[in-house]
C-alpha cells in the first residue's frame, strides 16, 4: 500500500486549485509540489507586480476571471483586498494608461498561471486516483 492510498482525489483537486502544488503535497509528491508552487506562483506574482497589484478581475462578466480563478487563494485574496480597499482594476483607472504597454503582458502572466494551475490540480487528482486504484 502506498502513501496516497485511500486519500480523496477530490481533496487533492481542491487543495491543488487552492494553492499550486498543495494537491501534489497531499498526494505525497513533495518534489513536484515544490516545482509547481514556485513556477506558478512566480508567474502569478510577476503578473500582479507588472499590473501594479491591481489587475485581478473578480467579475464573472469579465473574460479574465475564468483564467485568473485558477490561481485559487491568490486570486481570492487579492480580489478581497481590492474590494475592501475600494480599488478598481488598473485598466479602469487613469493609472491604466501609464501601464498600457505592460498591462496585457501582466494579465497574460496571471491568466496563464491560473490556466496551468487547473491542469496541475487535475494532475494531482489523477495521481491520487491512480494510487487508490493500485492499492
Amino acid at each position: 500500500m502506498t502513501a496516497t492510498a485511500n486519500k480523496s482525489k477530490y481533496t487533492a483537486l481542491f487543495l491543488g486549485w487552492l494553492v499550486p502544488g498543495l494537491g501534489h503535497s497531499y498526494a505525497g509528491k513533495t518534489w513536484q509540489a515544490g516545482v509547481f508552487f514556485v513556477a506558478l506562483y512566480a508567474s502569478a506574482i510577476a503578473g500582479l507586480w507588472m499590473g501594479g497589484f491591481r489587475n485581478v478581475y473578480f467579475m464573472p462578466d469579465h473574460y479574465q476571471f475564468y483564467a485568473e480563478i485558477g490561481n485559487g487563494f491568490l486570486t481570492l485574496a487579492v480580489s478581497l483586498v481590492m474590494r475592501l480597499a475600494h480599488v478598481s482594476p488598473t485598466e479602469a483607472t487613469a493609472h491604466g494608461a501609464t501601464l498600457a504597454g505592460s498591462l496585457p503582458i501582466a494579465d497574460l502572466y496571471l491568466m496563464v498561471a491560473g490556466l496551468l494551475n487547473f491542469v496541475v490540480a487535475a494532475n494531482a487528482f489523477d495521481a491520487v486516483a491512480r494510487e487508490n486504484r493500485a492499492a
